[in-house]
């Protein structure tokens, strides 16, 4: 599958001049981290491989960059799924059912979007509400796209994100090309119905 071209959005050169100030100061992750997905990919290697974000786009990245998107907790993942099926032009339940799947991140230069400093120099806030689908079948690249490729050609392994579906939870996007040597992304498969892995 072709990756479709967008007209690359101008924020991008002002973010990547911003995030010089920042890059420094990169917070480390570490811990668990959730995806709802289809059984299908629940106990695959490439669970965590970015390719679907990679063809298709996502909200933090444009098309041809591959990112998995994580969240917090088992529950925000199962939130924020059919919401991702529905924003992706699929049906709810056609994507049904969903497993939560589940990760091991030990990440050490991610962009933390929670910050206040890291807000104020990146100067992004109205932007980052536009519709990202939209923009892209405009032909444009969404401001939080720009804002994403940004950060990966600093040199961020990731982004620390407010989910767009839970009030109050973080999502952790990450560029899976981008991971350091001494970082590490693991899947480790279906999240049990008592909450340990399989």
């Amino acid at each position: 599958m072709a990756v479709p071209a967008l007209t690359a959005q101008a924020s991008c050169a002002r973010f990547r001049r911003a995030l010089e100030d920042v890059a420094s100061r990169g917070v480390r992750i570490t811990g668990p981290r959730f995806r709802a997905t289809s059984p299908r990919w629940a106990a695959s290697r490439r669970l965590l491989d970015g390719e679907g974000a990679r063809r298709g786009g996502g909200r933090w990245n444009p098309p041809g960059i591959p990112v998995a998107y994580l969240s917090d907790t088992p529950e925000a993942a199962l939130t924020g799924y059919p919401a991702g099926l529905r924003s992706a032009g699929f049906a709810v339940n056609g994507g049904l059912p969903a497993v939560i799947a589940w990760g091991e991140v030990d990440l050490h230069r991610v962009l933390d979007l929670k910050q206040p400093t890291v807000r104020a120099r990146l100067k992004a806030r109205p932007g980052l509400a536009l519709d990202w689908r939209a923009e892209n079948e405009a032909g444009r690249e969404a401001v939080s796209q720009a804002l994403g490729r940004a950060a990966r050609e600093a040199g961020f392994e990731g982004l620390l994100v407010p989910s767009a579906v839970v009030h109050g939870v973080m999502n952790l996007v990450v560029f899976v090309d981008r991971i350091g040597r001494s970082s590490r992304v693991e899947a480790h498969g279906l999240l049990s119905p008592d909450g340990s892995g399989s």
